[in-house]
């Protein structure tokens, strides 16, 4: 979804093109309403939020647009738990 070539608005695989070819037909045919998918295909990835569409934003948007505000914390805090090493992880 956060790339496009899936969509919260149609079934199955939305977009399988390179160099963004018929990616602004979708968008046009509102495919991606729900949920945008990114206009330049970059999420950056910082430590501090510095873009609109940086991945930490966009997941918390993803988030936010499937479960609802009322479980966003508990859906971010279940991500930070799994991404923790475990013992014996590097």
């Amino acid at each position: 979804c956060q790339m496009g070539r899936y969509s919260l608005d149609r079934e199955g695989l939305v977009y399988a093109h390179e160099g963004n070819n018929g990616f602004a037909d979708l968008v046009a045919e509102g495919a991606y309403k729900s949920f945008p998918a990114d206009s330049d295909g970059i999420l950056p990835l910082m430590d501090e939020e510095w873009f609109d569409d940086d991945v930490t934003s966009r997941v918390k948007e993803f988030i936010r647009t499937v479960w609802g505000e009322e479980y966003l914390r508990e859906n971010l805090d279940f991500i930070a738990e799994v991404l923790k090493p475990k013992k014996g992880e590097s």
